[in-house]
């Protein structure tokens, strides 16, 4: 996979998100303070942007991206996603193209980010 298809399958989850706005808020209404839908949002844009600005490879795509959400001010889906897309990165192949496999043997980096952001308990909030 090139940095360019695996960037245009970012932009398009990306734009799902977007896609779900109100739906998410809708969901978040009923047990949360309805912020979801906003805070999804504008963690997709701001990963599609970093996505659409990104002239590197793979790796600093991730970084930059991760940086994008990072700045961000919304609640705890920003550093949950902050730690998805830094821990993908950590562990990106270096350059322009990667395999399934090489992105397959990333995962071991991101697992290990989101257990050290989310501690021992899961399904709590951090």
């Amino acid at each position: 996979m090139t940095k360019t298809e695996f960037a245009l399958r970012l932009k398009n989850g990306c734009a799902s998100v977007i896609a779900a706005e109100a739906e998410l808020t809708e969901i978040d209404s009923r047990f949360g303070d309805a912020d979801h839908g906003l805070t999804m949002t504008k963690i997709a844009n701001a990963i599609s942007g970093a996505v659409e600005q990104e002239d590197g490879d793979i790796k600093s795509m991730l970084d930059d991206a991760a940086m994008a959400v990072m700045t961000l001010n919304g609640g705890s889906a920003v550093p949950l996603w902050n730690t998805w897309l830094d821990g993908m990165q950590e562990a990106a192949p270096a350059g322009g193209r990667s395999t399934c496999r090489a992105f397959r043997l990333s995962l071991p980096g991101l697992w290990r980010s989101w257990t050290a952001y989310l501690g021992p308990r899961w399904g709590t909030r951090p």
